[in-house]
């Protein structure tokens, strides 16, 4: 981040292109710190230099980025805004540049514009991460059915690695300290249930935008790479279902209701009537 924040002060006026770009990449090093204000400056500030930036860069990569940033504040009137824009950015850089770009070059900008860091996930960002992700994803997943070698990889890697940072999050909730160990064990049990489907609904979501057909390119007869991703995710499915379908009640006795059913138990029921209009 320092060395893009020197490289904009060296080229700002003398060559914007570099300058763009620089603060174009520098909000990704943010990103990664967890650091959204400055996310939402370094792309601002490169979109002032738009007329010097890469076309598909300033049409969909900055505004998907944009989105990201305003789903993680909880903005999501502006980040679906900034979504629709993205999207309008790529449809009209493919229809303007027609057969000039490639499948390499597509899956590369896909691949930025579905790009999300998830190294600095929460407990308390958890939702707000899972929202972007299900927000960006669809970009992500366009790369991957690209099947190209290198960016389409990339994307790969960079989706798994998003759900596995999520289902660590799961498996990590804290404990409540505050309340006592049945109702701490509870609440976290409930925790981990709503977080769990709040993963399968994402799953089940870019399942549902999967393409029939991209157009992909032949390769080498393995596995295409969407097969990859959703065999990775098959299994993450099962863990968070059979999770799901294992936990038990969630409203146990507390060890007072415990020794009360205890005692309850014990009562012996003796068959002589007690009153003496019984007896009649």
């Amino acid at each position: 981040a320092a060395l893009f924040r020197d490289m904009v002060e060296a080229t700002r006026t003398t060559q914007p292109d570099i300058a763009g770009e620089a603060l174009y990449q520098s909000s990704y090093c943010y990103e990664a710190l967890g650091d959204e204000a400055r996310v939402m400056s370094s792309l601002a500030d490169a979109l002032r230099l738009k007329d010097s930036l890469r076309p598909e860069v300033a049409l969909a990569e900055i505004p998907a980025r944009v989105g990201a940033s305003y789903n993680r504040m909880g903005r999501l009137s502006e980040a679906k805004k900034s979504l629709n824009e993205a999207e309008v950015g790529i449809q009209k850089l493919k229809s303007t540049m027609g057969e000039k770009i490639s499948f390499k070059e597509l899956s590369r900008i896909y691949l930025q514009m579905g790009s999300l860091s998830t190294n600095q996930l929460s407990f308390e960002s958890f939702q707000s991460g899972l929202d972007t992700l299900k927000a960006v994803q669809p970009f992500a997943l366009r790369s991957i059915e690209l099947n190209d070698p290198i960016y389409s990889q990339r994307a790969l890697e960079g989706l798994k690695s998003n759900y596995r940072d999520l289902y660590l999050q799961i498996q990590q909730v804290p404990f409540n300290t505050s309340l006592d160990m049945g109702a701490a064990k509870r609440e976290q049990i409930e925790r981990k249930s709503n977080m769990s489907t709040g993963v399968l609904l994402a799953i089940q979501l870019l399942r549902q935008t999967t393409m029939p057909s991209n157009g992909q390119p032949a390769d080498d007869g393995g596995p295409k790479m969407t097969t990859q991703l959703f065999d990775y995710l098959k299994d993450l499915e099962l863990k968070l279902t059979s999770f799901l379908n294992s936990r038990g009640v969630l409203n146990e006795l507390t060890p007072e209701a415990i020794k009360l059913n205890n005692l309850k138990n014990n009562i012996k029921i003796e068959s002589e009537p007690v009153f003496p209009n019984e007896r009649r």
